[in-house]
């Protein structure tokens, strides 16, 4: 299958499905919020300062205009009279790390974890400005874990969806507009649940219709938050994985291949249907001697004539792949 894509805030996400989520601004590639910084600090106190009571301090990894990663570990508390906090042992990041983000927790609210207003480049070491317990900026999406490794992403309603490695039958969504972090408790577990089927596809068909494809059925997720979301099972249809087959949204409507047909969705189950018997009709007359020809792409869509493209992929007699062989283009024109 092809490696899957999304396209957010002018920055495009690429996955692998081994071992990393990536991003592009069009000129650099960054490796994204995969990884927390792997332990904690050692924090130490400084003269000069306005705090006092007891702190623990951890800090994230920033990539850039991309997000922020994960807190790391928190250290052991340190006494401060008066002083200020030198961080050190940071660990410098991956690729696409441009700078580090500082936490502590304090001695009155243990527990509670608040951000310095001061930021840090380079550097295994960093020293506080002065700072009181007035000074530190509330920090409500720290304790959150990097988004799993996944091999089917989506942007939709300022949420990264993803389908993990590790449960393909599982849908995972960062938090609003934080692509990098998540919350495993924001986990949508129904999917797996009813039938078991792995998810091969997610598609964003509108800011409020999620239109998620597993190897037996179709579903969709309504409403743009989850105060207000509706998940339902629309169609007893689905898409395989792999073989080439990919979804995708034409003039608000989801195209997909089946095992043997291409069906079409507006999202509800009375506007979904099987759109590919003319196309089938067409297919049957031309002359497809490659026994190994085992699925359709749709490469190309003519609104104006109401025309969607196919090519059928196949093998040579070598076993490799056709990629100069154009005699088995076919199109048809879509029903109503």
């Amino acid at each position: 299958a092809y490696d899957d894509v999304a396209n957010w805030d002018d920055a495009t996400y690429v996955v692998n499905g081994v071992d990393r989520l990536r991003s592009s601004d069009g000129a650099s590639w960054f490796n994204i919020g995969n990884r927390a910084p792997n332990g904690a600090p050692t924090v130490v106190a400084l003269a000069a300062g306005s705090a006092t009571g007891t702190y623990y301090g951890g800090y994230s990894l920033v990539f850039g205009t991309f997000g922020e990663g994960p807190v790391s570990p928190f250290s052991v508390g340190v006494a401060l009279a008066n002083q200020r906090i030198r961080f050190s042992a940071l660990s410098t990041g991956v690729t696409g790390v441009t700078r580090r983000r500082f936490y502590v927790s304090s001695h009155s609210a243990p527990g509670t974890v608040y951000r310095l207003a001061s930021d840090a480049g380079a550097g295994t070491t960093f020293s506080t400005p002065a700072f009181t317990e007035d000074d530190l900026l509330d920090a409500a999406e720290v304790g959150l874990s990097p988004f799993p490794l996944c091999d089917r992403i989506c942007f939709h309603a300022g949420r990264l969806f993803g389908s993990p490695v590790a449960d393909r039958g599982k849908l995972v969504l960062s938090r609003a507009f934080k692509p990098d972090v998540y919350d495993a408790l924001d986990d949508i577990n129904d999917i797996r649940d009813d039938g078991g089927g792995r998810i091969s596809a997610i598609v964003s068909l509108s800011n409020e219709i999620l239109i998620v494809l597993t190897e037996t059925a179709c579903w969709a997720l309504y409403g743009a938050s989850p105060a207000t979301w509706k998940l339902s099972r629309i169609f007893e249809v689905g898409m395989p994985r792999g073989a080439f087959r990919t979804a995708v949204t034409i003039n608000g409507r989801v195209y997909w291949k089946s095992r043997r047909h291409v069906y079409s969705t507006n999202g509800y189950r009375e506007g979904t249907q099987i759109i590919s018997l003319p196309i089938e009709r067409t297919l049957d007359t031309l002359s497809l001697t490659d026994a190994s020809i085992a699925t359709w792409h749709a490469i190309d869509y003519r609104p104006k004539n109401w025309l969607m493209i196919f090519v059928a992929v196949g093998a040579d007699t070598a076993g490799a792949l056709n990629t100069n062989d154009h005699s088995d283009l076919s199109s048809a024109p879509l029903p109503g």
